[in-house]
């Protein structure tokens, strides 16, 4: 993950960057070989040949230029245009030599070609965005406390997850965090089609563990009472004041229909239904709603 200042940097920097942490994650794989990388960022495949002339893009350069040389790596890297950006796309799914994915590769077929690239988009689809972008960023900091101790993250192995476990519990994490931590591992592994060791003994008795040592006594948030919404409404209902009526309407929907924040924030007006008896409410998305069926409510 980026930190902060790295995050306001160019697109430039954090592609170069992105190579630079591609070839150093995988080279014990890429040693003595040739590596391609595409992409579509023209200013990446002219800073990996010529440099920079901005000394941060040219230590990234440089960086690049030492680890291929002391690793025997012949680095090519070809620019793909946007619009045209399947191969590029087709090869950034396939990241791992040894995933099961690398037999989809042998299909030269385009049309076969296209439905093994969208067969990711299905797989990944398995899951929430939400969800997906957390394991995203648990499983990174996985890999790079891995690449910290020289330890394999994919595949991993049960003594190096166990380890790693131990290390967050011995952190002080939240049992949110060290389940979020132990699953990502799993779905990476899941979804590169490794026989998955997740389910060893150990590691489900290191995280029982865990959860035990790191619970804390649940202190729930007190619900919000009609004399509350009262008050609220006295402070912001003045025809002269939308923001406050809209506060009053939110806080009013919320309270009558069970809602969640996030139910209530992305309901529209085409969503609103009037009839002289009630108001029906079409909740597009739901946390409940895995299968985004939608769902009606009704206010009387």
């Amino acid at each position: 993950m980026w930190t902060p200042d790295e995050a306001k940097k160019s697109s430039t920097f954090r592609e170069l960057s992105a190579v630079f942490i591609t070839l150093f994650s995988l080279l014990p794989d890429f040693q003595n070989r040739l590596v391609k990388i595409y992409t579509d960022n023209q200013n990446v495949v002219k800073i990996v040949q010529a440099g920079s002339m901005r000394s941060e893009l040219q230590e990234i350069a440089l960086k690049i230029f030492n680890l291929c040389i002391l690793n025997c790596i012949s680095l090519e890297v070809e620019w793909v245009p946007r619009e045209l950006n399947t191969t590029a796309d087709f090869n950034n799914i396939f990241r791992f030599k040894h995933s099961h994915w690398e037999s989809l590769k042998q299909f030269s077929n385009p049309d076969l070609k296209a439905l093994t690239v969208s067969l990711c988009s299905v797989v990944t689809a398995s899951k929430s965005e939400n969800t997906l972008n957390k394991y995203k960023g648990y499983f990174k900091r996985f890999k790079y406390w891995c690449l910290k101790y020289n330890l394999p993250f994919l595949p991993t192995t049960v003594c190096t997850v166990a380890i790693y476990l131990n290390y967050l519990i011995q952190s002080g994490v939240s049992t949110a965090v060290l389940n979020a931590a132990y699953y990502s591992i799993k779905w990476e592994h899941d979804l590169n089609l490794y026989d998955s060791i997740l389910n060893d003994k150990l590691l489900e008795m290191v995280l029982e563990g865990g959860i035990r040592l790191l619970s804390k006594p649940l202190k729930r948030k007190e619900p919000i009472t009609p004399t509350i919404l009262k008050s609220i409404i006295a402070k912001f209902d003045k025809n002269d004041n939308l923001p406050g009526l809209r506060i009053c309407a939110m806080m009013m929907l919320g309270f009558s229909g069970f809602l969640r924040y996030d139910e209530l924030a992305h309901i529209r007006s085409s969503d609103l239904t009037f009839n002289d008896s009630h108001l029906q409410i079409n909740i597009q998305k739901s946390k409940t709603d895995r299968y985004r069926q939608g769902n009606s409510i009704f206010n009387f």
